[in-house]
């Protein structure tokens, strides 16, 4: 059975009873191996087949202890990073995009130093690159897309993402929340939910 097999067994409502939701939730969280499609669509599931859980986190600024709804946090989350991408992907003035293409098996990442205009622009660059070894499987090129004269809270507005050689999407993310503009403490409370692993049942 592959690894994916066995997400859709555990998490299509017949997950393992030695799993609580949180558990089953950060697993698929942590797991760098799944796309961010595949890693949505175990969410999902857990969200429409799993009981719904309260999980404790802290405030990121305030750093006060908090109660949420697992599912809540879930679907939220999900709902971001289908923004960020969809933001990612736009094609709008006074943006600014570098690349560059990062070994998982060593971490050595190399940066295409000249920035890109375009989201295809950066692709080209990253197509022309010719200097460094590109072994299936064990590289993702990442880009990150910025707006220098935009600003939230202080920090400029800025999109990461990493792709895998078929260029699927594996990871998304930004340090500014897009549905509401301010600092995110989404990721943070990712972080210290899926980590850690704490969570109550309601």
């Amino acid at each position: 059975m592959t690894q994916q097999e066995d997400l859709k067994l555990e998490n299509d409502g017949s997950r393992s009873s030695r799993e609580t939701g949180a558990e089953a939730a950060g697993r698929i969280y942590r797991d760098h191996s799944l796309s961010v499609r595949e890693k949505h669509r175990a969410w999902q599931d857990l969200v429409e087949s799993g009981p719904d859980e309260t999980i404790y986190v802290r405030d990121f600024v305030s750093e006060k202890l908090e109660q949420i709804s697992l599912h809540k946090l879930l679907v939220t989350y999900m709902a971001e990073q289908k923004y960020v991408e969809t933001q990612f992907f736009t094609d709008e003035p006074d943006v600014v995009y570098l690349c560059g293409l990062q070994n998982l098996s060593t971490d050595e990442f190399v940066e295409i130093r000249e920035p890109s205009l375009s989201w295809e622009g950066c692709v080209q660059k990253l197509a022309d690159y010719q200097d460094w070894e590109m072994i299936p499987g064990r590289y993702r090129a990442v880009a990150t897309k910025f707006w220098p004269k935009r600003f939230v809270d202080g920090f400029m507005k800025e999109i990461s993402a990493e792709f895998d050689e078929s260029g699927i999407l594996m990871e998304i993310s930004s340090q500014i929340m897009m549905t509401i503009p301010r600092f995110r403490d989404l990721e943070y409370q990712m972080e210290q939910v899926f980590s850690v692993g704490q969570s109550q049942k309601k």
